[in-house]
């Protein structure tokens, strides 16, 4: 027999709020059984909808030489560089005329 959840076990299981998990069920995004007490959800139907929800792993940089420029001679990264803008030049006051 399958195993079913609690959407309260579920919403602990993915640190959000039950609330959150209701409105995954009624979206359509995470499948469910209504019961009289609520709803149940299959670990087949809760492994599906995390699958399809997983982001992939970040792929390492092509060129390693990049990412050795950020950082200094002890290895630790270096903060980013920002542009100043160059301070605006004094326009001559005006002289006022009679």
């Amino acid at each position: 027999m399958p195993e079913f959840y609690s959407t309260q076990d579920v919403a602990d299981r993915l640190g959000v709020s039950i609330f959150t998990i209701r409105r995954y069920i009624h979206a359509g995004k995470l499948e469910a059984i209504k019961l009289d007490g609520g709803y149940r959800v299959s670990r087949t139907a809760l492994d599906a909808f995390l699958s399809l929800r997983a982001t992939p792993a970040a792929d390492p940089p092509a060129d390693a030489s990049a990412d050795a420029a950020s950082t200094d001679a002890r290895g630790a990264a270096e903060p980013p560089r920002h542009r100043t803008a160059a301070a605006p030049q004094s326009q001559p006051a005006s002289v006022a005329h009679d």
